[in-house]
């Protein structure tokens, strides 16, 4: 590598809509598990569709997750510690791991059934690549 350059060490990875909106019966969750022997931070990079954003976001009460654990996440806990206000958002998580230690499901809870929604790796240099 080149003198003073460096690469990011962490999982960083979009879902691209996370819905929130319990008065149509929808909401999204996201489950984090850090497969590593060490305790990992999450942080979230939010945008709702009216682009208002936010950054370097942590759940109260969730800013950790302990080696060889998993954590939830709710769509309306993300937005919340935004102090943001919508219905959906882009959000984007990093998680302060090795990238292979890292699996991220993100689920859609709706009325009639449960899906689950595309989880993309963040990659500036080439753009978004779809995992699952």
């Amino acid at each position: 590598a080149d003198a003073g350059s460096w690469a990011m060490n962490a999982y960083q990875a979009i879902i691209p809509y996370m819905i929130y909106n319990t008065s149509a019966g929808y909401t999204t969750f996201m489950k984090v598990a850090n497969l590593s022997n060490k305790d990992a931070q999450v942080f979230f990079d939010v945008t709702c569709e009216d682009g208002t954003t936010a950054s370097n976001v942590q759940v109260t009460g969730k800013e950790t997750i302990a080696a060889e654990n998993t954590a939830l996440y709710w769509a309306n806990e993300i937005i919340s510690a935004a102090s943001l206000s919508c219905d959906a958002a882009n959000v984007k998580v990093t998680v302060t791991v090795p990238k292979d230690k890292v699996v991220v499901t993100a689920v859609q809870k709706t009325p009639v059934a449960n899906r689950v929604l595309p989880v993309y790796k963040a990659n500036p240099a080439t753009g978004n690549e779809l995992i699952y």
